[in-house]
């Protein structure tokens, strides 16, 4: 059964119609269609890595004009009551960050000023604003469910042969293109800005060819993953596939979440266990590339475990030292205003040529907790707790953005252009613009006002 609790023939081998992703959905979308393309390509194509060199594609800029030119060509469309419902969620996007924005330029922490100019805070608010305002656009004006999953499933396909034709020429001619190169050995990468920033993909292309019934798929996504050698994709991929199956599996089927239960019962005082106590510095020293990345976890772990005093954890120390900077700032309650994390550590922790990046913010809460402070986190949390629960009714998107949703608490690759799809998940389920006409006909009552939300939409 599909989201909207109709047959999806789809499902059905031999029976696939013409995937909206190609010149069906762009005769049938229109600005829809391209609005989707522009929005998850700039996550797709991130950065050109040649080498030692990375050429940013400035896909978020991109981004940025391109929706806002389509949102100007959408305005003189005909108008119906569905598209005034749209425009008004829209005018509410743009209301509340220009509104938040203008408050936070009127009041400026001036402790800031001490770091960079004020020139300086006003632009990375203003870049801010719009990057973050993109996702609440897109969400009322050019969500379309079963357009978005075609586009993304297009996109992670094409992700994927780009990435493993890449890192096959690069170990063949020995010249690295398109791969990591970082810690000695070459790690699959593709048009992605880091290895890291497959863990999304990796969890959502596993599902997506699972329910597309895909084995070819599902072994590509799983290579794609083994060869990132990336802890973080491990990671995701372990709570986001479990979850969703919880959050998916109807009432009818109750024995297997049960069976999912069960299994995550087992398996996770186990591998807590065995992450707490085994001896990384064995698995660092093999030779298997698989066992290194496990040794990477378990140094992790244990740091995170040890507070920092034994193993090692790069993330876990900035995520300290941002935490305590915020806290020296005087901004733990309510932050700097938007943008003010890039403006303060990229002017206090340079990137220096050669060398490793300087602190950042690498996870969404943390970037929350120095703009808005722990208003803004708790808000953060609510927000991402109800969308995630109410997307259960939606699988086809679920799949998609709960491992963005996942990985955004411990993850900052592709920085804006991750987080987008967890601002995007709030705007359709916690705020129930994406909410199916289905969910007043299912046998849990839903309140009056939630329903003719989601009829207007639908």
């Amino acid at each position: 059964m599909s989201s909207n609790g109709q047959w999806d023939p789809r499902l059905i081998k031999g029976t696939e119609p013409e995937s909206l992703a190609g010149r069906a959905g762009r005769s049938q979308y229109g600005s829809a269609w391209w609005a989707t393309w522009i929005f998850c390509g700039s996550f797709f194509v991130a950065a050109i890595t040649i080498g030692t060199s990375t050429l940013d594609t400035k896909s978020g800029q991109i981004e940025i004009i391109a929706i806002a030119a389509l949102m100007i060509v959408s305005g003189f469309s005909a108008r119906t009551a569905e598209s005034d419902t749209r425009w008004l969620q829209a005018f509410l996007v743009v209301a509340f960050f220009t509104i938040t924005t203008c408050i936070y330029l009127m009041f400026p922490h001036s402790v800031l000023f001490a770091y960079a100019s004020q020139s300086h805070y006003v632009k990375e608010a203003l870049i801010y604003s719009a990057a973050y305002a993109v996702p609440g656009v897109f969400a009322a004006l050019f969500y379309r469910e079963d357009l978005f999953a075609d586009v993304f499933w297009a996109l992670t396909r094409a992700s994927i042969w780009v990435a493993l034709i890449a890192y096959a020429f690069s170990r063949v001619a020995g010249h690295a293109v398109l791969v990591n190169a970082q810690l000695g050995n070459d790690r699959l990468q593709g048009l992605l800005i880091e290895p890291s920033a497959w863990a999304p993909v990796v969890a959502a292309g596993i599902l997506m060819a699972l329910r597309r019934r895909s084995r070819v798929y599902v072994v590509l996504v799983v290579l794609v993953a083994i060869l990132t050698q990336s802890p973080t994709v491990y990671i995701v991929v372990a709570i986001s596939i479990p979850v969703y199956y919880l959050l998916t599996i109807r009432n009818g089927f109750r024995t297997k979440r049960l069976l999912v239960l069960l299994i995550a019962a087992v398996a996770l005082p186990v591998a807590v266990n065995f992450l707490q106590t085994a001896n990384a510095d064995t698995y660092l020293n093999s030779s298997n590339r698989p066992s290194v990345v496990v040794g990477r976890m378990i140094s992790g772990v244990q740091s995170i475990d040890s507070g920092g005093t034994t193993g090692t954890n790069g993330r876990f120390t900035s995520t300290k030292q941002a935490i305590s900077n915020t806290e020296d700032l005087g901004l733990l309650n309510f932050g700097g205003g938007p943008g003010s994390s890039n403006a303060y550590f990229s002017a206090e922790y340079p990137n220096v040529p050669g060398q490793s990046v300087g602190l950042r913010t690498n996870a969404l809460w943390v970037d929350i907790l120095f703009n808005f402070g722990r208003v803004g986190v708790a808000v953060l949390f609510l927000l991402l707790a109800t969308a995630t629960i109410r997307m259960r009714r939606v699988p086809a998107a679920a799949e998609i953005l709960l491992p963005f949703i996942v990985v955004s608490f411990i993850n900052s690759a592709e920085g804006v252009a991750l987080y987008q799809f967890s601002i995007l998940a709030i705007c359709l389920f916690a705020f129930g613009w994406g909410l199916p006409q289905a969910w007043c006909q299912i046998k849990k009552p839903i309140p009056v006002e939630l329903c003719d939300l989601a009829n207007q939409v639908n």
